[in-house]
């Protein structure tokens, strides 16, 4: 029936909670902490190397306004949290700029650390409008909504940052101010310390990683795929590490084909090498292309024709919990199983089979009644 199966990780494998922590936690950090913004966290207190789990949970429900924003920017086939840090805190830095268009602040040279640019903007605004608020997040759902996909929310936010850049400068920081929020993400899942004075000592959510199934059932579950000839492989928005490091952990990773794993670090590589085809995160399907052509050859998967003709494209299952992982599916002409382990849990439903989901699960391991013979 299938040869090859390509499984998402978050919200089939393992919880996104914590990766939707992390990324309320980066949005504060960047607008409030001193080498930064440096402006007010209100409603919030001031953000915390180790904040408590009840800050935690206040700063996940006030950035991801009780979580529909979300929901908002999953419906667009936004999946990865590094968009998501970027697409929320840019939509703060633009809300601010709105609320002071009298204030001159001069325009990001190329050149320029971002971080000490936004510093630098933080500390105009503060000299000359006060200490300013975290912005209400329920006007980003409002924005998100009225979106027509990935690419016009990224529009729409990013039109409010134009002031601070010129034209030809668009770009460069756009990428810049992108770049600095994994940075600062990275930092809060990992843990990770480095030599830079930006850096801060944190305890990272890697540690506190869960998977959303029994673990030896999902493991006896493939397997019976790979024992069966079928080839399995990942296409995930988490980096290499963040991957890796917890599959392994599980004992999961090595039932994988190794050379059918795609990260996020994997797409932006190859958004690096190759700008002109950018972006490459899901919905786009390089990620799962990649995994299902087994190759280091990024070229072949750029150039490859989609959908892919049927007596191939009819052999490959993607099993994922977003829509992004179904519009995949769809753009490569291969089937799609839904799994209802998300953040929308059972509520989803609806809309994956509004998209022609082959099949809806109520997890990854229902799995077992297509292949149990």
């Amino acid at each position: 029936m299938y040869r090859t199966l390509l499984f998402d990780v978050d919200g089939v494998m393992l919880s996104e909670e914590r990766y939707f922590d992390a990324t309320a936690l980066t949005v504060i950090e960047l607008w409030n902490r001193s080498c930064y913004l440096g402006l007010s966290a209100q409603p919030l207190d001031s953000i915390q190397d180790n904040p408590t789990e009840t800050y935690i949970r206040n700063a996940r429900q006030y950035v991801f306004a009780d979580d529909r924003a979300l929901f908002a920017m999953k419906s667009k086939g936004i999946n990865a949290n590094w968009d998501m840090v970027y697409l929320l805190f840019a939509f703060a830095l633009g809300r601010l700029l709105d609320e002071t268009a009298t204030v001159t602040i001069s325009k990001y040279q190329p050149s320029e650390d971002m971080a000490a640019y936004l510093c630098r903007v933080g500390h105009v605004l503060q000299s000359r409008e006060g200490h300013r608020n975290l912005p209400d997040f329920q006007k980003f759902v409002c924005l998100a909504e009225s979106a027509s996909d990935k690419a016009d929310l990224m529009n729409k936010v990013n039109e409010k940052l134009r002031r601070l850049v010129s034209a030809n400068e668009e770009k460069i920081f756009f990428q810049k101010l992108w770049e600095l929020g994994c940075q600062v993400f990275q930092t809060w899942y990992l843990g990770q310390q480095s030599d830079s004075p930006l850096s801060h000592e944190k305890r990272g959510f890697l540690h506190d990683e869960e998977a959303i199934v029994d673990i030896e059932r999902f493991r006896a579950l493939l397997i019976h795929l790979q024992s069966s000839g079928i080839a399995l492989g990942i296409a995930t928005g988490r980096p290499d590490v963040e991957t890796r490091v917890p599959l392994s952990h599980l004992g999961l990773l090595s039932l994988f084909d190794k050379k059918r794993i795609s990260t996020a670090s994997d797409v932006l590589h190859t958004e690096r090498q190759y700008p002109e085809f950018a972006p490459l995160s899901k919905p786009h399907p390089f990620s799962y292309l990649r995994s299902l052509l087994a190759t280091e050859d990024v070229e072949q998967v750029l150039h490859t024709s989609l959908p892919l003709s049927d007596h191939i494209a009819r052999q490959v299952l993607i099993v994922g919990d977003s829509v992004a992982d179904a519009i995949c599916a769809q753009k490569i002409g291969c089937d799609f199983a839904a799994v209802l382990t998300g953040p929308s849990g059972e509520a989803a439903r609806a809309e994956f089979e509004a998209l022609g989901a082959n099949y809806i699960f109520k997890d990854v391991l229902e799995l077992f009644s297509l292949f149990a013979k």
